[in-house]
């Protein structure tokens, strides 16, 4: 075969061989592409474009037409309905209109929204009329929404009269009159129960099937506006949303009229640090009425579904009144809740989606959002491990940690005297509060401790350590020492005990510890960071008392179907037997209870068993514990290995590039012949 017969040939299988794999390449599944992914990029512009489509493709339905019933005992209206948008419902329960035959009318009532948040009462006293066959409400008094009674201004509450006529006349709403002025209402039996509206010249009396048929008409009226409005509006200028990336921040902004009233949501700066988003001080206004809004929350993707949970929900300080109900422990708990499930109903009714698998990280770079999973890279300087710097108990020393946050050798620190050691055994895995692997840890004197319960004191030194908030898998150990001779007047070696200083209930809680009076000896067991010290009591207290800590999760991840252990320890530090009930609550329903007995100054572990069948990233509490643990759905064996990342992206520069490389080949073979 000659030369120019085997370039030929060579040329040809190259080219060949080249096709196949960008044919290959292309044929890969679009799912196998997905699952490769580990980055994902939206820009402002499509982020604008997802949210605007979502508005206008939003929908409001009737889910439960207006039923009402007249009580003629109670002179009363009660009518229940219902309305649904985005999966998520909303309820009138038991709105009741009273009537004493005057134009007064007294409005109570629930509104109940994503089924397990807590329920709102409203009671007002409505004074209305009928203008041009149009009702009409004149003024409102005693306002009382969920035992919160709002100091409202005359200026307020017109306005919030003004704001139910206009959509009162926006949906249609008419009532026959007879001529002159509405003179009272009640409610009477007339071959049934039946409303009457008195007037000047006489009366009119609508039967329930009349009342029903107007408010049916009315509410589907409502709803075609309202429909209309988020269909059109942002074309008409009725609403409008802006997204912009610029110097590390993501800027959303919103303005919507209706009602001839305009909200406004400006300079809502939302900053990411991991998987944790921020904004502060957003400027939230209704007409001239403004407040400044600040939150956080943890964005997650789990198979492919993101969630997000919130973290903390707050109001500035311009209405003084309006921020203390907001901040209210139990309001803000149910705002908390509300908003959580409000986004699990909105990703569910929209099918929204992941573009990677899962992700740890996001960050704004070159004006792009980025998400991606991320392994941290090993250390610049070609070692395999990170370094941990510790300063405990003033002693500053060095050890080796992997990039997952695995201690790769034993850590054992004595202070000067003797008396206070912590011991970190080699593999246990030691993260800081956002998950990633710890940097440093300090353990400093406390000079000035928070006071100890009641009949106890503290005996010998306090440390804080830090960072706040660390945890460990498995727990550590504390052993410290006291002196016998120098306990207080009244307190026993048996009496002491070790515990840690709860900064979010501002509570010391008893910790999971042994005693051993012939060594001088408590040893504890502690998996996260606090203030800790040793207690002890004058005298035992007549009463059981408990406290609850150590809550761990083992595993914190596994698969649907996958078994989990969650598990505390119960501490009875009170003189007498008693039961305590532990509850165990999945993101805020119970998911069990066992009711324990503990006989004084002893502690008992209690374990639950958990399955899961849905993925998701469930919170869990027990006693004010507060934990997370992952679902991920279960996946098939790992499919055939395939083309590198770059070659996905550039397979039409390796076709390039291959043939490219064949013909010179040739080309100076041809030459040197």
């Amino acid at each position: 075969m000659n030369k120019r017969k085997w370039c030929s040939r060579v040329i040809c299988i190259l080219v060949t061989l080249a096709l196949l794999l960008s044919l290959g390449i292309i044929a890969v599944p679009r799912a196998l592409m997905i699952e490769a992914a580990e980055l994902a990029e939206y820009t402002a512009t499509e982020i604008q474009g997802w949210l605007i489509d979502q508005i206008e493709s939003s929908t409001i339905s009737l889910t439960t037409a207006p039923v009402v019933s007249l009580d003629v005992t109670n002179q009363t209206m009660v009518i229940n309905a219902a309305v649904t948008a985005r999966g998520t419902t909303v309820e009138l329960n038991n709105l009741k209109f009273t009537f004493d035959d005057t134009n007064t009318v007294g409005v109570s009532g629930e509104i109940s929204a994503l089924e397990k948040s807590p329920r709102f009462s409203c009671e007002a006293e409505i004074e209305c009329e009928v203008a041009d066959k149009i009702p009409q409400v004149r003024a409102i008094s005693n306002i009382v929404i969920a035992g919160f009674a709002p100091s409202l201004s005359p200026s307020t509450i017109s306005t919030i009269a003004n704001t139910i006529n206009r959509a009162i006349e926006t949906s249609g709403l008419k009532i026959e009159s007879l001529g002159g002025n509405l003179t009272g209402i009640t409610v009477v039996t007339d071959g049934g129960a039946k409303l009457e509206l008195k007037w000047d010249g006489g009366s009119v009396k609508l039967d329930v099937a009349d009342i029903e048929s107007k408010l049916n008409r009315a509410a589907t009226d409502a709803l075609n506006q309202a429909n209309n409005y988020l269909s059109t509006g942002h074309n008409d200028g009725k609403w409008s949303l802006s997204v912009s990336i610029g110097d590390g921040k993501l800027r959303f902004e919103a303005e919507a009229s209706g009602l001839d009233r305009t909200i406004k949501i400006e300079n809502m700066d939302i900053y990411f640090n991991g998987a944790i988003v921020s904004f502060v001080d957003a400027l939230l206004s209704i007409e001239s009425k403004q407040t400044t809004v600040s939150g956080t929350a943890k964005i997650a993707c789990t198979n492919y579904i993101p969630s997000m949970a919130m973290h903390s929900i707050s109001v500035g300080e311009e209405y003084p009144e309006f921020k203390n109900w907001i901040e209210d422990t139990v309001i803000n708990a149910a705002l908390m809740d509300t908003l959580n499930r409000l986004v699990v109903n909105v990703i569910a009714d929209t099918d929204l989606s992941c573009r990677i698998k899962r992700f740890n990280n996001i960050a704004i770079r070159d004006e792009i959002l980025r998400i991606w999973w991320h392994e941290e890279a090993p250390p610049s300087d070609g070692s395999s491990y990170y370094t941990l710097e510790t300063s405990i108990f003033g002693i500053e020393e060095d050890f080796r940690i992997s990039s997952t946050g695995k201690i790769l050798e034993t850590i054992e620190v004595s202070s000067e005297d003797g008396m206070y050691t912590i011991t970190i055994p080699k593999k246990t895995i030691c993260l800081d509060k956002n998950g990633k692997r710890l940097k440093n840890l300090t353990a400093v004197l406390d000079e000035d401790p928070p006071q100890p319960p009641e009949n106890a004191y503290i005996i010998g030194l306090v440390y804080k350590f830090g960072p706040y908030g660390a945890n460990f898998d498995p727990p550590i150990t504390l052993t410290w020492k006291y002196d016998p001779q120098a306990l207080p007047e009244g307190v026993t070696e048996e009496n002491l005990t070790m515990a840690y200083y709860d900064q979010e209930t501002g509570q010391w809680l008893t910790l999971e510890n042994v005693g051993t009076p012939e060594k001088d000896i408590i040893t504890a067991f502690v998996e996260h960071l606090a203030t800790f010290a040793i207690f002890g009591y004058i005298t035992p207290p007549e009463q059981a008392i408990f406290s609850v800590s150590n809550l761990r999760i083992r595993p914190l991840e596994i698969y649907t179907g996958d078994t989990i252990t969650i598990s505390v320890s119960v501490n009875n530090s009170g003189g007498q037997s008693g039961t305590h009930t532990v509850m165990l609550k999945i993101d805020g329903e119970v998911e069990a209870r066992k009711d324990i007995t503990i006989t004084a100054d002893t502690s008992r572990t209690v374990s639950f068993i958990v399955v899961k069948e849905k993925p998701g990233i469930y919170q869990v509490e027990i006693d004010g514990l507060k934990r997370s643990f992952t679902v991920e759905e279960a996946v098939a064996p790992s499919p055939p290995s395939r083309p590198p990342a770059w070659i996905l992206r550039y397979y039409w520069i390796v076709l390039i590039g291959a043939v490219v490389a064949a013909l010179l080949a040739c080309l100076l073979w041809w030459r040197r012949r």
